[in-house]
């Protein structure tokens, strides 16, 4: 019995020995890839200013199905290339890939270069590997189904890098270029940024993702400046054609009530790859529209901006009395009521000197009755009205339509300062000064109400810029319903046909 307990305890201290040389036992350490990456590109930069790479630039490649038959839960597989200024480095999202690639010879991969964004992958069981948070509207270089090889501890490959139908614009001298402020249009440039990557059989891809041509597309700071790219319509590729361009500032709110905006009109030939620099935005070149707050107190409206509201057309359809034929000076009803016309109906093709010819061919004033015959005569919607209030007129204007008036212009305040667009801008002798004109909406600051009118008496008068004067007046509300009561206390008012 005792030997029996001996030899027990021996096999047991035996089998605690072998395992405890089992355990200490030192891994295989694991081997690592080097890289022969060959990186070009089919344009002559990378940023519409940029000649070639620079350090910190990144390229994320996708390999073979890797990325589809490790499935693990909000993981991706991939390698990003860096740039460190002379040669590309390589780190892998996970060291599985590395190790996979070991054990292979070749195969096939996908590679992005994703400027201005630094994303973070995932994997979608839908699209392969995904990206987190939105990527910015901005250009991609991209390859997909390029051979690799893998010799010894070698990984080869040549990444010829397309640039699609992208092309770019570059805005310099931005000293507020980090700001987030500024966006760019163009009608014949779609805002697109990459999309996820996948492999549907055919090798591993980089998608896209594009969302309409004109689209704003943001402004990425680079070297004290702002780039923007996006697709170029196949149309226009190598094809000499006109380019409306604008920048957008939105002073840094959300409202486009503050917006600046610049438009620049250039014939040029584009084509994919293009990189255009635009002039700075203090060249004459750009024609700036100031937000409509700082027009105002620019044009002479006092007080701070509460409300406004217009009741525009997006063709022309003002006319200055003073160009339509011997009866001129007196043709406010007929100009009036062809504006009337125009405004209601697009397609309206009569002039002035039509309804001039059609009633009291000769000359003279137009009544009321003669504006109400011609209207219903020509099929416009329209009606009268007593006007007691103005607050009759905003309620129309709110409601999308226009008002004709006739006032008696010499109780309407004169002012004609240069540059300022409030009051009337002609001399009225005396009282019984009749006068037909058009009210097309109205602003509320903090101190007045005015309205915004038609008033066909420029008679070839001119703003610096070449708009008529009458064209956009600001009249005293209460002056026009002073002078209404005097001379004709109702309204017509014109509604959309």
């Amino acid at each position: 019995m005792k030997k029996r307990l001996i030899f027990l305890i021996s096999a047991v201290a035996l089998f605690l020995s072998a395992a405890s040389c089992a355990i200490e036992e030192p891994e295989m350490p694991l081997r690592h890839l080097d890289f022969d990456i060959t990186v070009t590109s089919d344009m002559g930069g990378t940023r519409a200013v940029k000649t070639g790479w620079e350090a910190g630039d990144n390229i994320y490649m996708i390999f073979d199905d890797f990325l589809c038959e490790n499935k693990e839960s909000d993981k991706a597989y991939y390698l990003t290339l860096t740039y460190n200024g002379s040669k590309w480095e390589g780190t892998f999202s996970d060291p599985a890939l590395e190790q996979y690639l070991l054990g292979r010879s070749e195969g096939l991969l996908a590679a992005s270069y994703i400027p201005f964004y630094k994303p973070q992958f995932f994997y979608n069981t839908t699209f392969g590997v995904d990206y987190a948070g939105d990527p910015p509207c901005t250009y991609f270089l991209r390859c997909s189904n390029v051979p690799y090889t893998v010799s010894g501890s070698r990984l080869s490959a040549t990444l010829n890098l397309s640039i699609d139908t992208f092309v770019h614009f570059y805005l310099g001298n931005m000293p507020d270029a980090d700001s987030g402020r500024y966006t760019f249009v163009c009608g014949k440039v779609m805002a697109s940024h990459f999309g996820p990557a996948n492999n549907y059989g055919e090798g591993p891809t980089w998608g896209s993702s594009n969302t309409m041509y004109g689209a704003d597309i943001p402004g990425m700071p680079y070297k004290g400046g702002l780039s923007f790219s996006g697709r170029l319509h196949y149309q226009f590729n190598g094809h000499p054609a006109d380019y409306e361009i604008k920048i957008i500032d939105n002073r840094g709110t959300k409202t486009t009530d503050d917006d600046y905006v610049y438009t620049l009109k250039k014939n040029a030939t584009l084509s994919y790859g293009s990189a255009v620099e635009l002039p700075p935005l203090s060249d004459p070149a750009w024609v700036v529209n100031k937000p409509i707050s700082e027009l105002f107190s620019e044009w002479g409206l006092e007080g701070s901006l509460i409300s406004y509201k217009s009741n525009e057309r997006d063709y022309e359809w003002y006319i200055d009395q003073g160009s339509t034929g011997p009866c001129s000076g007196v043709n406010c009803g007929p100009a009036s009521t062809t504006m009337a016309c125009k405004w209601s109906d697009s397609s309206f093709s009569r002039t002035t000197e039509d309804a001039r010819n059609e009633i009291y061919l000769n000359g003279g004033w137009w009544y009321t009755n003669n504006i109400n015959n011609y209207l219903t005569t020509y099929g416009i919607p329209h009606f009268q009205q007593g006007y007691p209030s103005n607050s009759r007129i905003t309620d129309e204007i709110d409601h999308g339509n226009i008002v004709l008036l006739c006032l008696d212009m010499y109780y309407i305040t004169y002012g004609n300062e240069s540059g300022k667009r409030v009051n009337k801008f002609y001399n009225t002798a005396g009282t019984g000064w009749g006068h037909f004109l058009l009210v097309k909406g109205y602003v509320q600051t903090s101190t007045k109400l005015y309205f915004e009118v038609y008033d066909p008496y420029s008679m070839g008068r001119t703003y610096s810029d070449g708009t008529p004067m009458g064209k956009n007046r600001y009249y005293d509300a209460s002056d026009i319903l002073t002078s209404a009561g005097i001379w004709w206390a109702n309204m017509i008012v014109i509604q959309p046909k």
